[in-house]
């Protein structure tokens, strides 16, 4: 006697109805969609593909409509902005204001005279330092230097410090661009 033949046979009980061989049971639960007529397909398609057109389209127009906040190279336009008060330089002095993205040194040359110069260095664009102890200021990635004034002392700098466009209104330094500068 086999260790098969030892065992009891048992026998599980369906309640699903009986299926001939070779076929599959009919779906009662979730009968299958209707496939989609070709011409129903392509006229789909044609709509979604039109209506992504029309979004696209419309956000350009919007886009060109819409003013932008920033230049070509990326800079925010700012135009006349308040920038300090003249009183409060202390004369030959630098003294620093944001004017946008840009760094500014404001230089107080004597009770009535003010210059105002960016920080970027004009010869590839590292920020500029001042250097107290040789009241000049010093450009960390080439070695330009530069007056407390922004006229150009040595270096491979090609220019004086870029200077700010500005006006004194009622003691405050309004600044309304940089000039030469990108």
């Amino acid at each position: 006697m086999s260790a098969d033949s030892t065992r009891p046979e048992t026998s599980v009980e369906s309640t699903a109805p009986a299926v001939p061989p070779g076929e599959w049971p009919a779906c009662q639960i979730h009968p299958a969609p209707a496939p989609m007529e070709r011409r129903s397909f392509l006229v789909w398609l044609a709509s979604a593909v039109l209506a992504l057109a029309a979004l696209f389209t419309g956000a350009t127009v919007v886009q060109a409509l819409v003013p932008p906040n920033r230049s070509i190279d990326g800079k925010t336009k700012v135009g006349k902005l308040a920038v300090g008060k003249l009183d409060a330089l202390p004369i030959g002095k630098p003294v620093t204001a944001n004017y946008g993205d840009n760094v500014l040194f404001l230089v107080r040359k004597s009770a009535n005279e003010v210059v105002v110069l960016s920080q970027t260095c004009p010869h590839v664009g590292c920020k500029l330092a001042f250097n107290a102890a040789t009241k000049q200021f010093d450009c960390p990635c080439h070695a330009s230097h530069f007056s407390l004034y922004g006229k150009k002392l040595g270096g491979p700098a090609p220019r004086d410090m870029y200077a700010a466009d500005f006006t004194v209104v009622n003691g405050e330094i309004v600044v309304s661009g940089i000039i030469g500068q990108g």
